[in-house]
């Protein structure tokens, strides 16, 4: 259930309609709420307020004018926030949006601005003629009404101030790199320290145990599995449950997605067990890292495209990848076993490897940033930068992986051979650290024994 609410909450996020709906209801409670207080306590009769009443005349301009130009200006809004959105997608490619959608500040000048005037006419309607030439003034929701309309004079400054920052190409790479780090706080909490470090033994599969393999009734990337839910149903049906699939997976009608140790699973455990896996029509950051991971890759690539050529773009996402890789190699790997409360092993999950991370920042890059040296530099630095934080024997080689790549893409791709010079140099870096790092490990064993 915890799993299903956070994914509702990161649909509704991503959502332009959810705020500004909540809006129009806060809105709606608050005009019949004043209205109540307006009838039941007459401004105008307690002294010292006379500064706050008005006339009916005033109060019906006051208000048809602010409703109208708010209706005016909420247009501009909307507009300038499809500009916004059709300029983003051309930039910087559309799985971007989620990251701009997510953005508070344009739901919240949406819901300021439908808000305020959905209140101004709920109030110019309840201005009436009640006894013969007398009319019902709502004084105190006239003034909150003129709040609201200078509170959305200041939404929109700041509306207009958030766009024009959130555009820049440093701006984009930031919040999408600030993305990553979050993702990676919360599926690796653990610094390297904090509990066993060492990888599980190889998990022992009985062969000769009846399995069921559980199909997929969805179609859609895997956004999230509720592992909780699942948990109680192999426990509660004795079950050893392993997943064959992970978050950001595209899972097609018929994909295996689940393996169970069991001859046979009624239909309407399986039923159960599907709906543990929520799908969507795009991934997210919520269970899949490598999800913002992508994100900085697409924005990396397109800089690197022909049509727009901007080396300096692409620098600052390997900047950020490594900074990232950089916190993630020194996080504890979960374990892909979990266990029941009485420590029986329930579910063998797909684990999340440094390696996959490490090859899904750097590869598509280097594939498309083979001819610039600016950019072969970079991520031979980034390497050596990370190469200094990695202690997991498969973390070391995956790095090396990535730098024997690397070596290997740029010498038919620079034709100047200084530059090529200034890359084996920086390559040849990554050696000396990991040498460096061997001789310190014997030396500490020698010391050991």
């Amino acid at each position: 259930m915890n799993t299903w609410l956070l994914n509702l909450f990161d649909r509704l996020r991503n959502s332009l309609w959810f705020v500004p709906a909540m809006g129009l209801a806060i809105a709606l409670i608050a005009s019949i709420g004043l209205l109540n207080i307006d009838d039941a306590v007459r401004v105008e009769t307690i002294p010292g307020l006379s500064w706050a009443t008005t006339t009916g005349p005033a109060a019906r301009a006051t208000l048809s004018s602010l409703a109208g130009a708010l209706v005016t200006v909420t247009g501009v809004v909307f507009s300038i926030t499809m500009l916004t959105l059709a300029q983003t997608s051309a930039m910087y490619g559309s799985r971007l949006l989620r990251s701009f959608l997510n953005h508070n500040i344009t739901q919240v000048t949406l819901a300021t601005f439908l808000g305020t005037s959905l209140y101004c006419f709920a109030i110019l309607r309840a201005i009436r003629e009640v006894d013969e030439g007398t009319l019902f003034v709502p004084h105190l929701s006239v003034g909150v009404g003129m709040l609201g309309g200078l509170g959305s004079l200041t939404a929109f400054v700041y509306f207009i101030h958030h766009v024009a920052q959130s555009i820049q190409a440093q701006s984009v790479v930031r919040n999408v790199a600030h993305e990553l780090d979050d993702a990676i706080d919360r599926l690796f909490p653990e610094q390297m320290g904090d509990a066993d470090d060492e990888t599980p033994d190889d998990l022992v599969t009985d062969e000769g145990q009846d399995h069921t393999v559980i199909e997929s009734t969805q179609i859609g990337y895997l956004q999230a599995i509720d592992g909780d839910t699942l948990m109680e149903l192999a426990t509660e049906h004795n079950l050893l449950v392993r997943l064959l699939v992970q978050p950001g997976d595209f899972i097609a009608h018929g994909r295996p997605i689940i393996s169970v140790d069991t001859a046979e699973v009624g239909e309407e455990r399986s039923e159960a067990m599907n709906e543990c896996f929520l799908t969507g029509s795009r991934r997210t950051p919520r269970q899949d890292v490598e999800c913002a991971l992508n994100e900085l890759v697409e924005v990396a690539v397109r800089a690197l495209s022909p049509g727009i050529n901007d080396p300096h773009t692409a620098i600052a996402c390997i900047d950020y990848l490594g900074a990232s890789l950089m916190r993630l190699a020194q996080r504890r790997m979960p374990s892909p076993l979990r266990y029941d409360d009485e420590n029986r092993l329930r579910i063998i999950a797909r684990p999340v490897t440094f390696s996959a991370a490490l090859n899904a920042a750097f590869d598509e890059i280097r594939q498309h940033g083979r001819v610039s040296t600016a950019v072969t530099i970079r991520l031979a630095e980034t390497l050596r930068a990370i190469a200094e934080k990695v202690t997991r024997p498969s973390d070391r080689d995956a790095i090396l992986r990535q730098t024997a790549m690397l070596e290997r893409s740029f010498e038919d791709a620079l034709p100047e051979q200084y530059d090529r010079a200034d890359v084996r140099e920086r390559l040849r870096e990554i050696h000396d650290i990991f040498d460096h790092k061997t001789e310190s490990d014997d030396a500490h064993g020698s010391k050991d024994t």
